[in-house]
Order: C-alpha cells, then sequence, then structure tokens
C-alpha cells in the first residue's frame, strides 16, 4: 500500500471506520456520521471485489485492536464514541486527518490519517507573485525577496515566451541564471522569518507538513501482514489514560523550535536542506519535470528525518 491510489485509500478508510466500529460498538455505544465523505467511501468500498475487501478488513482490524492498545479511552463505556470522516479538505488546510474519533459531550478527539501513501512529501508551487511564506506558513515574505527573485523569473519568463523546453537551456545557464539565484533567495528568506518569528516559524513548517493536530498515520504492509500506526502525538494529545493506563506508550513529539543550519545539498544546485533542532530536517528540491519551461516552479518538499519520538507500532494480522 505504499502508492495507494486515492480511491484505494477512500476504501480503506470505509474499512477502517467500519472495524472501528465493529470491534468498539459491543462495549459502548457508537454513532457514525454519515456525511458526503462517508458516501463517496462507502461507494468506493463496494467497487472492491470480495478478495480485495477481505485484504482490506484483515488490516483494518489489526490497526483497530492496535490503537484500541494505545488509547484505552476508546473502549471505556462512558457516552457516545463518535466516528466522522472528514469532508473534503484543500492540501494547505493544517489538517491531515482523515477520520475524527471524539467523546461525545468532551473534549477528547483523536485522528487518523488514512489515505495519503507519502505523508512526509509535498508539492509547493513558487512563482513571481506567489507569497510562499503567507500561503504556506501564514507569515508573508519580505519586500526584499520579491527583489531577490525578480531575476530567476525575469530568465524564466523570457524562455516561457521563446516556448523553449527546460532541455534547451544549458545547464550552466539554468543553474547560474534559475536554480542558485532562486534558492538563495529562497534560502535568505527563510531566514529573515526565523529572524522576525523566532520559534514559531520553526513550528509553522511542520505545521505545513503534518497539520495542526496531534494524529496516527495508518500504513497497511501487505507483505508482512501488518498494520503499522505513526504517532505523530504533538503537545501530547495522544495517548491519555482514563480509568486504565495504556497498554502500549506513545512519547510525545517535541516539535523544533530553532533552525539550526540551511544550505545547498553536498554537490547539488537545485536542493536545500533545513536542519532544525529536536531532530527535525527537510529538504526542498526544484522540480522542473514538465517538458516546457513555466514561468511559475514547483518544489518537492520532504521531510528526510524526525524526532526519534515519532513512534511506529506494529499491529499484526489475524
Amino acid at each position: 500500500m505504499d502508492n495507494l491510489s486515492n480511491y484505494e485509500g477512500s476504501a480503506y478508510e470505509f474499512a477502517f471506520l467500519t472495524a472501528l466500529e465493529a470491534e468498539i460498538s459491543p462495549i459502548r455505544s457508537v454513532s457514525v456520521e454519515k456525511n458526503g465523505s462517508y458516501y463517496a467511501a462507502q461507494y468506493k468500498w463496494n467497487t472492491l471485489s470480495a478478495e480485495e475487501k477481505k485484504v482490506y478488513e484483515r488490516s483494518a482490524v489489526g490497526g483497530v485492536r492496535t490503537l484500541c492498545k494505545a488509547e484505552p479511552l476508546l473502549t471505556e463505556d462512558d457516552g457516545i464514541l463518535i466516528l466522522k470522516f472528514q469532508e473534503d479538505k484543500k492540501d494547505d488546510d493544517g489538517d491531515v486527518r482523515d477520520l475524527l474519533i471524539s467523546r461525545g459531550g468532551t473534549e477528547w478527539e483523536i485522528g487518523l490519517s488514512i489515505s495519503r501513501s507519502r505523508l512526509v512529501a509535498k508539492r509547493g508551487l513558487v512563482s513571481k507573485t506567489l507569497d510562499f511564506g503567507k500561503r504556506w506558513f501564514g507569515l508573508p515574505c519580505s519586500l526584499d525577496y520579491w527583489n531577490e527573485i525578480a531575476s530567476a523569473f525575469k530568465t524564466l519568463k523570457a524562455a516561457k515566451a521563446a516556448n523553449m523546453k527546460w532541455v534547451e537551456i544549458p545547464q550552466m545557464e539554468r543553474e547560474d541564471n534559475i536554480y542558485i539565484p532562486f534558492l538563495a533567495a529562497f534560502a535568505k528568506e527563510f531566514q529573515r522569518l526565523y529572524k522576525r518569528h523566532g520559534s514559531l516559524f520553526p513550528q509553522r513548517i511542520i505545521a505545513y507538513m503534518l497539520g495542526r493536530y496531534a494524529f496516527y498515520k495508518v500504513n497497511r504492509i501487505d507483505e508482512d501482514q501488518t498494520t503499522q500506526l505513526v504517532s505523530f502525538n504533538f503537545n501530547g494529545e495522544l495517548n491519555q489514560a482514563g480509568k486504565s493506563k495504556p497498554a502500549l506508550s506513545v512519547p510525545a513529539v517535541p516539535l523544533p523550535t530553532q533552525i539550526i543550519h540551511l544550505r545547498f545539498k553536498p554537490d547539488s544546485t537545485d536542493t536545500l536542506e533545513l536542519y532544525m533542532n529536536s531532530g527535525w530536517q527537510l529538504s526542498f528540491r526544484l522540480n522542473y519535470t514538465s517538458v516546457k519551461v513555466d514561468v511559475n516552479m514547483k518544489i518537492d518538499i520532504e521531510i528526510i528525518n524526525m524526532p526519534p519520538e515519532v513512534t511506529v507500532i506494529d499491529g499484526k494480522w489475524e
């Protein structure tokens, strides 16, 4: 399930919700909110073959039983447990959770990210007029940034006007006139944002990548007959004790508060590496896979290292 399609992902979401309801309803009252996302996932589930459904169900049950060991409040008979798919969201809305689980009458809530196969990677758009600081982090770029990127986008505009392909621009010209000046300006603006906003900025970077809420990422590993739960326990919101303590421990995950270093990747002119405290490391790589030159560019952003507190819990299928 490393490369889940959106279609398969929605069907697996439905399998997980159904497994949650089946496992927990004999213990306590469970209410499923049947919104538009529920019916869309149900439709995709119904297109699967009987054999595919069997695999999805086994995986979901393995994941749910493991989740219950980490979250004892799921199975305590105390009010109604509410299961709800999130309505369709924009990719940069600060919430990567697909399925929300809450307890009626309380503020307790946990979320699961199920459908996304590559949670730690994102693709961002940059252009002559798009304020990436405001769009990604809610922190506007400075006037210096716009002045510093002007030459790179001027080169792009001229190449597009000439209907050029990327391969028609000599490698050295691409590096000297586009990649290096743009990424240098991009890196300088990161430092300015950090100087202006302090620890808030590194935290906003992680919020852009992973959302603003604690959650579990669910990974189905078919070849090992294992369902992984990867915990992103920001602010200690997950793994709360109730009448009993959790059978599985999920450490709180620290958010970064400092930018340690931002540099060009060694022997590269199109990739930056960002190092932050608490073990966070990201890369920013210019994406130019399109054939023809455009006036906009895309950046592939990937988390390449995380704190050891991000825990992977394996749930074996039965």
